[in-house]
């Protein structure tokens, strides 16, 4: 009889041929070998759905699922992770790489921490080529409200998933975030401090395609797990806040950005104009000044509450 494997990695794939046999590569020279590897094939053409056949003949610990109609990425996950047999579980985008000894550095830590459930790691920015462009550390858990500090370097349990019922398939491109701060509220999230993966950034990502319905995905998020979550105190609510202006301000949402600032400081007593919010309003204080924005416009982009509303370009 067949033992389960420690680790199951689910890969999920839609027309990756370009960048998928890096990405599997990096999974079969991992120095930690007790591994299953779940290709998810979300309704690709021929080309990429042969390649996970392929790779699914390669090597019996890498198992091909085909998906007849597309599910899109948190779909494809969920379904991928319904066929996931491992005592710890993670996954790895198409295009991504894992350094070879990351889930023998991530098994360590969840083998040695009985109580961590989620263990995340730095990572390294890498463009087309493969070439280093930048660094992430890994932040701490108590940022989460701010930003999605576990990123896509990670291993975590799978009474984690269980309990939460998986990703929420109608958070398409913020499936992680949401996932997260859900989690956040039950269960133990250890960073640790190495660079264990290969983040790539290309024209052709699923978050470059896609940038423009990124941070109404984030915001709806932040709103449902933060916002409207008696969890989190005034403070951390402010926090929040800032992080989504941090977030518009750098897409050109003045007006978001603008609004968000607004939300921080009725959360909080303390000062939360940060360097960043001033430079911020002071921009859209120019943007008025030279008719790019009209009063109208920045009176009636604002709600009454927080919430989800449209974006508004400045």
């Amino acid at each position: 009889m067949t033992s389960l494997p420690t680790v199951s990695v689910v890969l999920p794939t839609r027309n990756g041929i370009h960048y998928l046999d890096q990405a599997v590569g990096s999974v079969l020279d991992q120095t930690f070998e007790d591994w299953e590897l779940i290709l998810v094939d979300d309704a690709s053409e021929p080309p990429t759905a042969t390649r996970v056949d392929h790779w699914s003949r390669v090597d019996p610990r890498i198992r091909a699922v085909h998906l007849p109609v597309r599910r899109h990425l948190p779909g494809a996950l969920n379904c991928g992770f319904d066929h996931a047999s491992g005592r710890y579980w993670g996954w790895i985008s198409d295009d991504n790489r894992y350094r070879p000894a990351a889930l023998e550095r991530f098994v360590d830590v969840l083998d040695t921490h009985s109580r961590v459930d989620v263990v995340y790691s730095g990572y390294t920015v890498i463009d087309h080529d493969g070439r280093e462009i930048g660094v992430s550390a890994a932040r701490p858990p108590e940022d989460l409200p701010t930003r999605n500090v576990v990123g896509p370097s990670f291993l975590f349990r799978p009474g984690v998933f269980a309990e939460l019922g998986g990703y929420d398939e109608s958070m398409r491109l913020a499936e992680d975030y949401d996932l997260w701060l859900r989690a956040a509220a039950r269960f133990v999230f250890q960073p640790a401090d190495i660079d264990l993966y290969e983040y790539r950034r290309h024209s052709a990502s699923l978050t470059s395609t896609n940038a423009g319905g990124l941070f109404p995905q984030q915001e709806k998020a932040v709103v449902r797990h933060v916002l409207d979550s008696p969890q989190y105190g005034p403070d951390a609510k402010a926090r929040a806040c800032v992080g989504l202006a941090i977030a518009a301000g750098r897409r050109r949402l003045l007006i978001r950005a603008a609004h968000w600032l607004v939300w921080a400081s009725r959360y909080s007593t303390a000062r939360t104009s940060t360097e960043f919010g001033r430079r911020l309003l002071d921009r859209l204080r120019r943007a008025c000044r030279r008719g790019r924005i009209g009063p109208a416009t920045v009176t009636g982009s604002a709600p009454t509450r927080p919430g989800v509303q449209a974006t508004t370009r400045a």
